[in-house]
């Protein structure tokens, strides 16, 4: 599934933001409920920060294992969305945080809130417990 596949629904949308090293129990737990409460789908996107250059140097097959390998960690994840009524579309991004994001956006409608893990969220130092948890302009 696609994002343009659950901007098909009329639900909003919850977008869960992670790093090349999965969704932590924590976040999975805590995304999962909000969803849940406010009657919201989720696209979980892992982004795996790599820049430009480096992107241009690495071969189409490395880039296939690196996102097949975030995509494995995404299962437990939707594992647990599965056995709720929300939606659940996992992305992977190579690329910058915030452009990755801006992409996404711009792909979908209806994105209500976006949560990060906090060792993704760029220049804040990881609370325990807490999730960075904001909007975004709707002016694409």
């Amino acid at each position: 599934m696609s994002s343009a596949d659950i901007d098909e629904g009329k639900r909003n949308i919850i977008l869960i933001v992670g790093g090349e090293e999965g969704f932590s129990d924590e976040i999975v737990s805590y995304a999962t409920s909000m969803a849940d409460r406010m009657d919201c789908d989720i696209i979980a996107l892992n982004i795996i920060p790599m820049g430009r250059r480096l992107s241009l140097f690495l071969d189409a097959g490395i880039k296939e294992k690196l996102q097949a390998k975030v995509k494995e960690k995404a299962d437990s994840f939707r594992k647990v969305v599965d056995v709720t009524k929300i939606s659940f579309t996992h992305i992977v991004k190579l690329g910058d945080i915030d452009k990755s994001i801006r992409e996404i956006h711009q792909e979908t409608a209806r994105i209500s809130f976006v949560i990060e893990e906090p060792q993704s969220a760029p220049n804040k130092e990881p609370i325990k417990g807490n999730f960075p948890v904001y909007t975004l302009d709707n002016d694409k």
